[in-house]
């Protein structure tokens, strides 16, 4: 038999709706530092700083806690300006956490999670965050599980759009596959390969995206584009649900 064009229609769209839309992380605040907003741009995914240097920052979206064979995956571009030259190795990092309720202006502690830093030398890390102190971002709060090599060997420069992203899937009850990337529109920076780890620590829930502008960047603004999270289910999902589509749309015909 025949499918027709219903059928085709309805298990395209079964398919498609197993992956969630993707969240746009708003409601900034600077949980460390001075750092403040231009205009309204604290509430979108798109938010632009008052300041970059010194700044810990923190926004949110629908907390999303994975169960295995599900993912998150947090993409967006940055563009430092107010200095020339290269940003210097460290001095921007990028994480998905688990915060201690809705975060708030000067309130750091208690993040659990993951971050990736820019190359400190030829050397990028993904980190994980334990929550123990006031800054999301310590390292003497973290210990580094993943490092890669400056796949690009040269340094990110001010006033240039990055690309960054990081990914996080849960394997099983204590397991996890972390994988990130910093890029530009020509090269790959730096890139880490998808690698398994323990939980991030025990915990598999995220609510928050945070962001450093490290101490020596001696920048004035930071530029943030379409700062979102994409949920990602387990693979056998979207074909499971094309199956009943299918199961239903024939007993239908019958």
């Amino acid at each position: 038999m025949i499918m027709n064009k219903s059928i085709l229609t309805s298990l395209f769209f079964a398919a498609s709706v197993a992956v969630a839309p993707a969240a746009a992380v708003i409601g900034w605040v600077a949980t460390n530092g001075d750092a403040g907003f231009d205009g309204g741009t604290a509430a979108t995914g798109s938010p632009v700083t008052t300041d970059a240097d010194g700044d810990a920052l923190a926004g949110s979206f629908p907390a999303i806690t994975l169960t295995p064979g599900q993912g998150i995956v947090l993409t967006g571009s940055v563009n430092i300006t107010g200095n020339t030259g290269g940003i210097a190795g460290n001095q921007f990092r990028w994480g998905l956490f688990d915060a201690p309720g809705t975060p708030t202006t000067g309130n750091g502690t208690g993040y659990v999670g993951i971050w990736a830093s820019l190359p400190s030398g030829a050397i990028g890390s993904i980190v994980t965050a334990n929550g123990s102190t006031a800054n999301p971002f310590s390292g003497s709060a973290s210990s580094a599980f993943i490092d890669a090599s400056d796949e690009g060997a040269h340094t990110p420069v001010f006033a240039t759009e990055w690309d960054f992203s990081l990914s996080v899937s849960r394997l099983d009850a204590t397991q996890m596959s972390v994988s990130g990337s910093f890029t530009d529109n020509l090269d790959v920076l730096i890139e880490w390969p998808e690698t398994a780890a323990a939980g991030s620590p025990g915990s598999f829930t995220y609510d928050s995206v945070g962001i450093l502008l490290g101490g020596t960047t001696n920048a004035t603004q930071a530029s943030f584009s379409n700062l979102e999270v994409n949920a990602i289910p387990e693979p056998g999902t979207a074909l499971l649900g094309a199956i009943g589509v299918m199961a239903l749309l024939f007993r239908r015909r019958r």
